[in-house]
């Protein structure tokens, strides 16, 4: 059983309040609901619970959440609402919108570019190994190995990442720390990315 597993079955056995922790069978619904809005919890969430509370990022979430109340598939549903609460009402954001689109140094984008270039002129880039559910293709993407350019993007795009996620920061910093990289992913016809 993997960890992931684990904790999902020990969560699911887990019913805690502020002043207990038992061990129990799990709450049935109407107890679940007692103590959600017991919690002092809403839904749909109130305008003022989205963070940032801006039309602008109301209006995105308010989008998905009704994208997620269509998911068929109930394992993808509570994936979707898991995620998309997360990114609605708990996870700060650092712009109106959460997100924001900006442009990374033209000289790596130029090497980027003419290293994939290259790499599709060989004709023999493979299919991605790893299968990612997130993805709905009918032919796999292909990935081009970037070599040492992983680095440098790693490097050059940092500063653009602090900025945005200090943007309001007067005193403590986030100084961020570049992980991975993995290369190119390149999508094929008909490819779809599902919500991450």
């Amino acid at each position: 059983m993997g960890s992931t597993t684990f904790a999902l079955i020990l969560l699911s056995l887990i019913s805690c309040n502020r002043n207990t922790f038992t061990a129990a069978g799990g709450l049935d619904e109407g107890e679940r609901l007692g103590e959600y809005y017991k919690r002092g919890h809403t839904w749909p969430p109130k305008d003022e619970e989205f963070v940032p509370p801006s039309d602008g990022w109301r209006r995105i979430m308010r989008r998905r959440l009704a994208q997620v109340r269509r998911i068929e598939d109930s394992g993808d549903m509570y994936n979707g609402w898991v995620a998309t609460v997360h990114c609605a009402l708990t996870a700060r954001n650092f712009t109106e919108y959460g997100w924001a689109v900006t442009r990374a140094p033209q000289a790596l984008i130029n090497e980027l570019s003419s290293s994939l270039h290259g790499g599709m002129a060989t004709r023999q880039l493979p299919i991605e190994s790893e299968h990612t559910d997130c993805i709905d293709a009918e032919e796999r993407p292909l990935f081009h190995n970037i070599g040492n350019l992983d680095r440098r993007a790693l490097m050059e795009l940092r500063p653009i990442a602090e900025a945005w996620v200090n943007h309001d920061q007067q005193d403590e910093r986030v100084h961020l720390i570049g992980n991975n990289a993995y290369g190119l992913r390149i999508y094929r016809r008909g490819s779809r990315l599902h919500m991450q």
